[in-house]
């Protein structure tokens, strides 16, 4: 029951994040292409948000999965990292036309 809640927990905490980041980095995006004159973002700007982002989602995710390892059975922290790479698989594709 805790792994299943700390499971929801954490998905939904990085979903919201990685979502946010990649918001961001899409609005400075259309900003550049729209007001290419006007605008001081670079596309330096936009590739390190990007980075940034993705190494923030994928450090937080090793973290988590070493925190859930150690706090929980072998059986019970392989079905965390299961369902923690098919969330982040479904997040990705269900952000793809939004």
């Amino acid at each position: 029951m805790f792994v299943a809640h700390l499971t929801f927990t954490l998905t939904s905490h990085i979903s919201k994040q990685s979502v946010q980041i990649r918001q961001l980095a899409r609005k400075i995006a259309l900003k550049e292409k729209v007001n290419k004159m006007k605008n001081n973002v670079s596309s330096k700007c936009i590739y390190f948000l990007e980075f940034t982002g993705e190494s923030n989602v994928a450090g937080s995710s090793a973290i988590f999965m070493m925190i859930v390892s150690r706090l929980s059975s072998a059986k019970m922290a392989d079905t965390f990292s299961l369902a923690y790479g098919i969330a982040g698989i479904l997040v990705v594709i269900g952000l793809f036309q939004s």
